[in-house]
């Protein structure tokens, strides 16, 4: 009741003119809103709090209602085939942001690219916490080199295929 006469920020998830009826979500509006909120980039190193565990992932609340997917493909580089046997609800991880859907308000999350070996995740956490920092680091720069690379390309070819005049 407290909300009757509030404007209330929604997402529209269907819209079905035969039935005259309308799905919509205020979950997605306001996780959307709390990404951007943050102010995550990507390759950020952040702290989160294991919320849940699935078969295919943990969702990880990281403050201010935001929550992050750490898809068990990115826990380590070694093959994980129980995300349950590694990690627990509650357990607080140091992991860094890989992609954000702003539209959808999902951030995707990774340990996997702050290992210094592949499989320490799952050896010696807490060496990958302590070198994550400067695992984000490199990463950063391998993803700055590899776009200029891709810009330098594209700029390159757009000058061969210019036109020239006779």
């Amino acid at each position: 009741e407290t909300m009757v006469g509030s404007d209330l920020p929604v997402k529209f998830l269907e819209v079905d003119e035969d039935k005259e009826r309308l799905v919509f979500s205020n979950k997605r509006v306001a996780g959307a809103a709390n990404a951007d909120l943050q102010g995550y980039k990507i390759g950020d190193v952040v702290e989160g709090t294991v919320q849940s565990l699935r078969p295919y992932g943990a969702f990880l609340d990281l403050g201010n209602g935001t929550v992050g997917l750490l898809h068990v493909s990115q826990i380590s580089h070694e093959r994980i085939i129980s995300v349950d046997k590694i990690l627990r609800e509650g357990d607080r991880l140091k992991v860094m942001v890989l992609s954000m859907d702003q539209q959808r308000g999902r951030v995707t999350l990774s340990t996997k690219k702050l290992e210094p070996t592949p499989g320490d995740m799952l050896r010696d956490p807490q060496l990958v916490y302590e070198k994550a920092e400067e695992m984000a680091e490199a990463f950063r720069k391998r993803v700055d080199a590899a776009e200029l690379n891709a810009r330098a390309q594209t700029e390159s070819a757009a000058g061969d295929a210019a036109p020239t005049s006779f």
